[in-house]
Protein backbone atom coordinates (compact mmCIF):
# COMPACT_ATOMS: atom_id res chain seq x y z
CA UNK A 1 0.00 0.00 0.00
CA UNK A 2 2.58 2.23 0.89
CA UNK A 3 4.68 1.59 -1.95
CA UNK A 4 1.66 2.16 -4.45
CA UNK A 5 0.96 5.56 -2.69
CA UNK A 6 4.91 6.62 -3.17
CA UNK A 7 4.39 5.73 -6.50
CA UNK A 8 1.22 7.74 -7.11
CA UNK A 9 2.61 10.68 -5.51
CA UNK A 10 5.23 10.23 -7.59
CA UNK A 11 3.52 10.47 -10.57
CA UNK A 12 1.52 13.45 -9.69
CA UNK A 13 5.00 15.15 -9.24
CA UNK A 14 5.57 14.61 -13.05
CA UNK A 15 2.94 15.11 -14.07
CA UNK A 16 3.10 18.61 -12.26
CA UNK A 17 6.48 19.36 -13.02
CA UNK A 18 5.81 18.74 -16.94
CA UNK A 19 2.67 21.38 -16.74
CA UNK A 20 4.90 23.92 -14.47
CA UNK A 21 7.92 23.46 -17.18
CA UNK A 22 5.85 23.65 -19.99
CA UNK A 23 4.14 26.82 -18.77
CA UNK A 24 5.25 29.63 -21.33
CA UNK A 25 7.51 32.80 -19.65
CA UNK A 26 5.67 36.09 -19.58
CA UNK A 27 7.00 38.70 -22.16
CA UNK A 28 7.55 42.31 -22.03
CA UNK A 29 8.60 44.23 -19.01
CA UNK A 30 7.75 45.56 -15.94
CA UNK A 31 9.65 48.76 -14.05
CA UNK A 32 9.19 51.57 -10.75
CA UNK A 33 8.94 54.67 -11.77
CA UNK A 34 7.91 58.50 -10.07
CA UNK A 35 4.07 59.55 -10.53
CA UNK A 36 4.56 60.68 -13.87
CA UNK A 37 6.54 57.85 -15.29
CA UNK A 38 9.99 58.89 -15.18
CA UNK A 39 12.74 56.90 -13.54
CA UNK A 40 13.56 57.52 -10.33
CA UNK A 41 17.69 57.72 -9.95
CA UNK A 42 17.52 54.50 -11.56
CA UNK A 43 14.83 53.35 -9.67
CA UNK A 44 17.07 52.51 -6.92
CA UNK A 45 16.01 55.52 -4.54
CA UNK A 46 12.27 56.74 -3.79
CA UNK A 47 11.84 59.14 -0.78
CA UNK A 48 8.78 57.89 0.06
CA UNK A 49 6.24 55.24 -0.68
CA UNK A 50 3.26 57.05 -1.72
CA UNK A 51 2.08 60.61 -2.76
CA UNK A 52 3.98 62.55 -5.03
CA UNK A 53 7.28 61.11 -4.68
CA UNK A 54 6.48 57.74 -3.83
CA UNK A 55 7.05 54.60 -6.31
CA UNK A 56 4.35 53.74 -9.13
CA UNK A 57 4.04 50.76 -11.32
CA UNK A 58 4.62 51.34 -14.98
CA UNK A 59 5.33 48.56 -17.83
CA UNK A 60 5.71 48.00 -21.29
CA UNK A 61 7.86 50.54 -23.50
CA UNK A 62 10.32 52.54 -21.08
CA UNK A 63 10.97 55.83 -20.70
CA UNK A 64 12.00 57.08 -24.21
CA UNK A 65 11.30 53.93 -25.86
CA UNK A 66 9.27 53.46 -28.86
CA UNK A 67 5.46 52.09 -28.48
CA UNK A 68 5.31 48.28 -28.29
CA UNK A 69 8.82 47.24 -27.13
CA UNK A 70 9.01 45.42 -23.85
CA UNK A 71 4.89 45.07 -24.23
CA UNK A 72 3.34 43.30 -21.73
CA UNK A 73 0.40 41.03 -23.09
CA UNK A 74 -3.30 42.40 -22.83
CA UNK A 75 -5.21 41.47 -20.32
CA UNK A 76 -5.68 42.01 -16.64
CA UNK A 77 -2.88 41.36 -13.87
CA UNK A 78 -2.58 41.24 -10.15
CA UNK A 79 0.59 42.99 -8.42
CA UNK A 80 2.31 42.45 -5.12
CA UNK A 81 5.17 44.11 -2.79
CA UNK A 82 7.12 41.58 -1.69
CA UNK A 83 11.14 41.55 0.22
CA UNK A 84 13.73 40.55 -2.47
CA UNK A 85 13.59 37.03 -1.65
CA UNK A 86 10.12 36.87 -2.34
CA UNK A 87 9.30 35.22 1.67
CA UNK A 88 7.53 38.32 2.89
CA UNK A 89 4.24 39.75 1.56
CA UNK A 90 4.48 43.82 2.41
CA UNK A 91 1.28 44.13 0.42
CA UNK A 92 -1.66 45.11 2.86
CA UNK A 93 -5.14 45.24 0.51
CA UNK A 94 -6.62 42.43 -0.12
CA UNK A 95 -5.13 40.74 -4.15
CA UNK A 96 -7.85 41.64 -6.19
CA UNK A 97 -7.66 45.25 -5.23
CA UNK A 98 -3.91 45.12 -6.55
CA UNK A 99 -5.60 44.64 -10.34
CA UNK A 100 -4.59 46.14 -13.71
CA UNK A 101 -5.38 46.37 -17.33
CA UNK A 102 -2.29 45.90 -20.29
CA UNK A 103 -4.46 47.18 -23.13
CA UNK A 104 -1.73 47.85 -26.35
CA UNK A 105 1.12 46.78 -24.54
CA UNK A 106 0.81 49.58 -21.88
CA UNK A 107 -0.90 49.46 -18.27
CA UNK A 108 -3.78 51.40 -18.63
CA UNK A 109 -5.38 51.82 -15.55
CA UNK A 110 -7.19 49.16 -13.11
CA UNK A 111 -9.32 46.19 -13.48
CA UNK A 112 -12.94 46.47 -12.44
CA UNK A 113 -11.73 45.35 -9.44
CA UNK A 114 -8.54 47.32 -8.64
CA UNK A 115 -8.50 50.47 -6.60
CA UNK A 116 -4.98 51.83 -6.39
CA UNK A 117 -4.25 55.72 -7.77
CA UNK A 118 -3.47 55.58 -11.22
CA UNK A 119 -2.00 58.83 -13.19
CA UNK A 120 -0.65 59.66 -16.62
CA UNK A 121 1.88 58.19 -18.10
CA UNK A 122 3.82 61.60 -19.37
CA UNK A 123 6.23 59.66 -21.60
CA UNK A 124 3.50 57.00 -23.11
CA UNK A 125 0.33 58.94 -22.25
CA UNK A 126 -0.35 59.22 -26.59
CA UNK A 127 -1.13 55.65 -26.34
CA UNK A 128 -3.18 55.64 -22.76
CA UNK A 129 -0.30 54.37 -20.49
CA UNK A 130 -0.79 55.22 -17.17
CA UNK A 131 1.28 54.64 -13.86
CA UNK A 132 -0.34 52.55 -10.77
CA UNK A 133 0.53 54.14 -7.08
CA UNK A 134 2.02 50.62 -5.38
CA UNK A 135 0.50 52.01 -1.81
CA UNK A 136 -3.17 51.17 -1.48
CA UNK A 137 -5.69 54.65 -1.68
CA UNK A 138 -5.92 56.57 0.21
CA UNK A 139 -2.00 56.46 0.11
CA UNK A 140 -1.84 53.67 3.03
CA UNK A 141 1.34 52.35 2.48
CA UNK A 142 2.45 48.48 1.98
CA UNK A 143 4.49 47.90 5.12
CA UNK A 144 8.50 48.50 5.70
CA UNK A 145 11.33 45.57 4.04
CA UNK A 146 12.91 43.71 6.56
CA UNK A 147 16.14 43.55 3.98
CA UNK A 148 18.24 45.22 5.44
CA UNK A 149 19.58 47.49 2.30
CA UNK A 150 16.22 48.79 1.96
CA UNK A 151 15.36 46.77 -0.84
CA UNK A 152 11.39 45.73 -2.08
CA UNK A 153 10.51 43.94 -5.06
CA UNK A 154 7.28 44.06 -6.91
CA UNK A 155 5.72 41.44 -8.78
CA UNK A 156 3.16 40.83 -11.79
CA UNK A 157 1.48 38.04 -12.61
CA UNK A 158 -1.65 37.28 -15.28
CA UNK A 159 -5.11 37.05 -13.33
CA UNK A 160 -5.61 33.56 -14.41
CA UNK A 161 -8.56 31.39 -12.32
CA UNK A 162 -6.73 30.64 -9.18
CA UNK A 163 -5.66 27.62 -9.97
CA UNK A 164 -2.47 26.56 -11.47
CA UNK A 165 -3.87 25.25 -14.67
CA UNK A 166 -5.02 28.98 -15.19
CA UNK A 167 -1.48 30.00 -15.95
CA UNK A 168 -1.89 33.24 -13.60
CA UNK A 169 -2.50 33.84 -10.08
CA UNK A 170 -2.85 30.77 -7.65
CA UNK A 171 -5.34 31.27 -4.66
CA UNK A 172 -8.24 33.32 -3.58
CA UNK A 173 -8.50 37.32 -4.86
CA UNK A 174 -9.83 37.90 -1.95
CA UNK A 175 -7.12 37.17 0.50
CA UNK A 176 -4.41 39.70 0.83
CA UNK A 177 -2.25 36.61 1.38
CA UNK A 178 -1.95 33.32 0.04
CA UNK A 179 0.06 29.80 1.43
CA UNK A 180 1.32 28.20 -2.17
CA UNK A 181 3.62 26.64 -0.92
CA UNK A 182 3.06 23.46 -2.75
CA UNK A 183 3.33 25.08 -6.11
CA UNK A 184 7.40 25.19 -6.80
CA UNK A 185 8.54 28.93 -6.72
CA UNK A 186 5.30 30.19 -6.05
CA UNK A 187 5.13 33.31 -3.46
CA UNK A 188 1.68 34.27 -2.14
CA UNK A 189 0.26 33.21 -5.21
CA UNK A 190 3.08 34.73 -7.34
CA UNK A 191 4.91 31.88 -9.45
CA UNK A 192 8.33 33.37 -10.40
CA UNK A 193 8.50 31.31 -13.24
CA UNK A 194 5.32 33.15 -14.71
CA UNK A 195 5.75 36.88 -13.73
CA UNK A 196 7.70 39.82 -13.87
CA UNK A 197 9.51 41.67 -11.11
CA UNK A 198 11.33 44.93 -10.43
CA UNK A 199 13.17 46.18 -7.13
CA UNK A 200 13.62 49.49 -6.23
CA UNK A 201 14.48 51.30 -2.81
CA UNK A 202 12.29 53.60 -1.24
CA UNK A 203 12.20 55.66 2.51
CA UNK A 204 10.14 53.54 5.19
CA UNK A 205 7.45 55.35 6.06
CA UNK A 206 7.29 56.10 9.62
CA UNK A 207 4.48 57.74 11.99
CA UNK A 208 4.51 61.56 12.19
CA UNK A 209 3.60 64.40 14.25
CA UNK A 210 1.82 67.63 13.88
CA UNK A 211 2.61 70.37 16.77
CA UNK A 212 0.44 73.15 17.32
CA UNK A 213 1.00 76.48 18.35
CA UNK A 214 -1.30 79.25 19.93
CA UNK A 215 -0.47 82.55 20.33
CA UNK A 216 -2.45 85.80 21.32
CA UNK A 217 -1.82 89.23 19.68
CA UNK A 218 -2.72 92.69 21.08
CA UNK A 219 -1.77 96.28 20.89
CA UNK A 220 0.88 97.43 22.98
CA UNK A 221 0.85 94.23 24.68
CA UNK A 222 3.37 91.87 24.41
CA UNK A 223 2.40 88.48 22.47
CA UNK A 224 1.22 85.82 24.89
CA UNK A 225 0.55 81.82 24.39
CA UNK A 226 -3.17 81.07 24.03
CA UNK A 227 -3.74 78.34 26.63
CA UNK A 228 -6.38 75.51 26.63
CA UNK A 229 -7.23 76.76 22.98
CA UNK A 230 -9.06 73.78 21.13
CA UNK A 231 -7.68 72.14 18.29
CA UNK A 232 -9.05 69.77 15.87
CA UNK A 233 -7.29 67.69 13.54
CA UNK A 234 -9.27 65.66 10.85
CA UNK A 235 -7.84 62.82 8.96
CA UNK A 236 -8.53 61.74 5.22
CA UNK A 237 -11.10 59.31 6.35
CA UNK A 238 -13.15 62.16 7.89
CA UNK A 239 -12.29 61.10 11.42
CA UNK A 240 -11.46 64.20 13.96
CA UNK A 241 -9.89 64.20 17.13
CA UNK A 242 -10.06 67.42 19.65
CA UNK A 243 -6.36 68.17 21.18
CA UNK A 244 -5.90 71.50 23.60
CA UNK A 245 -3.01 73.85 24.03
CA UNK A 246 -0.97 73.49 27.55
CA UNK A 247 0.31 76.52 29.50
CA UNK A 248 3.02 77.27 26.93
CA UNK A 249 0.45 77.43 24.37
CA UNK A 250 1.08 74.48 22.32
CA UNK A 251 -0.33 70.90 21.88
CA UNK A 252 3.56 69.58 22.59
CA UNK A 253 3.49 65.50 21.39
CA UNK A 254 -0.53 65.18 21.58
CA UNK A 255 -0.45 64.73 18.02
CA UNK A 256 1.74 62.04 17.24
CA UNK A 257 1.75 58.28 15.74
CA UNK A 258 0.17 59.53 12.85
CA UNK A 259 0.44 57.44 9.50
CA UNK A 260 1.32 58.93 6.23
CA UNK A 261 -1.39 61.17 4.57
CA UNK A 262 -3.16 64.27 4.73
CA UNK A 263 -4.74 66.18 7.65
CA UNK A 264 -6.62 69.45 7.76
CA UNK A 265 -5.68 71.40 11.27
CA UNK A 266 -8.51 73.56 12.26
CA UNK A 267 -8.46 75.38 15.52
CA UNK A 268 -11.70 76.77 17.27
CA UNK A 269 -12.40 80.17 17.45
CA UNK A 270 -13.07 81.64 21.28
CA UNK A 271 -15.36 84.32 21.65
CA UNK A 272 -13.63 87.78 21.96
CA UNK A 273 -11.17 87.37 19.32
CA UNK A 274 -10.46 87.00 15.67
CA UNK A 275 -7.66 85.05 13.99
CA UNK A 276 -5.11 87.27 11.88
CA UNK A 277 -2.41 84.50 10.42
CA UNK A 278 -2.63 81.06 10.32
CA UNK A 279 1.37 79.23 9.16
CA UNK A 280 2.50 75.93 8.01
CA UNK A 281 6.18 75.24 9.05
CA UNK A 282 6.79 79.04 8.99
CA UNK A 283 4.93 80.02 5.85
CA UNK A 284 2.21 82.01 5.78
CA UNK A 285 -1.17 79.56 4.58
CA UNK A 286 -4.67 81.35 3.13
CA UNK A 287 -7.79 80.31 4.56
CA UNK A 288 -8.99 79.75 8.33
CA UNK A 289 -7.38 75.95 8.66
CA UNK A 290 -4.26 74.05 7.17
CA UNK A 291 -3.89 70.92 4.73
CA UNK A 292 -1.01 69.22 6.27
CA UNK A 293 0.68 66.01 4.08
CA UNK A 294 2.54 63.42 6.27
CA UNK A 295 5.18 61.15 4.63
CA UNK A 296 5.79 62.82 1.22
CA UNK A 297 7.09 66.02 -0.45
CA UNK A 298 7.62 68.77 2.04
CA UNK A 299 5.91 66.58 4.43
CA UNK A 300 8.50 63.85 4.75
CA UNK A 301 9.09 64.62 8.24
CA UNK A 302 6.98 66.33 11.57
CA UNK A 303 5.06 69.41 11.29
CA UNK A 304 4.65 72.85 13.33
CA UNK A 305 1.01 74.72 12.88
CA UNK A 306 0.57 78.06 14.06
CA UNK A 307 -2.50 80.01 14.55
CA UNK A 308 -2.55 83.36 15.38
CA UNK A 309 -5.40 85.60 17.08
CA UNK A 310 -5.93 89.03 18.06
CA UNK A 311 -8.94 90.19 21.39
CA UNK A 312 -11.06 92.32 19.81
CA UNK A 313 -11.62 95.50 20.83
CA UNK A 314 -13.67 96.25 24.28
CA UNK A 315 -13.51 91.85 24.64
Amino acid sequence: MISSRLSACAGAALIFASAHAAAPSLPGAIFTTDQNGTAVNGNTSYLAKCGSTGVYLDGGPGPHAPPGAASLRDGDYFFQVTDPSGQTLLSTDPVRERCITVSGGVITGNCPTGTHQTYVDDDQGSIGARTVELCAAPDVAFRNTPNNSGVYKVWVTPVGDGTFAGGGFVGDFSRIDNDCGAVPGCFHGFVASRSKTDTFKAHDSGTFCITVEKELVQAGVENLPGVGWRILVTDSTGITNSFFTDQQGTTGSQICELAPGNYTVEEEIVRGYTQVGVFLNGMPVSGTNVLVTLGSGSGSGDQAVLFVNRRLTGS
